[in-house]
């Protein structure tokens, strides 16, 4: 109970922080990655993500203190073209959409996310990490 209320932050270090153990192998297996420096890496990420918009910073060309890692084998569809920038937006959010299809098969972030880009000029798409052939990837379809 007392994570429900804990913040996103403070469940990645604590993620972090536990041991290798069973359960934290379980974890990562569950979301189809083989490592768990992978996940460990994701959750801060997110959190970063999560801190600059909480406290209203920009994202179109930033480039973001935690390097995104790149999982070389998932089990699930991720990226083809995995010759992104790990520090740019673009990687953060390929790595939401492929645990938001796990976690909610069903959910509609991948649809809102073409759907905003579809507003955005290119120049800006590049500066986010976006490539030019994005949407072709299996994660995004």
């Amino acid at each position: 109970m007392s994570l429900e209320v804990s913040s996103f932050g403070l469940l990645s270090k604590i993620f972090q922080n536990l041991k290798k153990c069973d359960e934290k192998v379980a974890i990562t297996r569950f979301f189809g990655l083989s490592d768990i420096t992978i996940l460990e890496n994701w959750m801060l990420c997110f959190s970063n993500l999560r801190n600059i918009c909480a406290h209203h910073g920009r994202l179109w060309n930033r480039r973001l203190v935690a390097k995104l890692k790149i999982p070389n084998h998932p089990v699930f569809p991720f990226l083809i073209n995995n010759q992104i920038y790990s520090n740019k937006l673009y990687a953060i959010m390929c790595s939401l959409s492929y645990l938001l299809k796990i976690i909610q098969p069903n959910n509609d972030f991948k649809d809102q996310v073409i759907s905003l880009m579809g507003t955005c000029p290119l120049v800006h798409e590049k500066e986010m990490g976006f490539p030019a052939d994005w949407k072709e990837e299996p994660l995004w379809n």
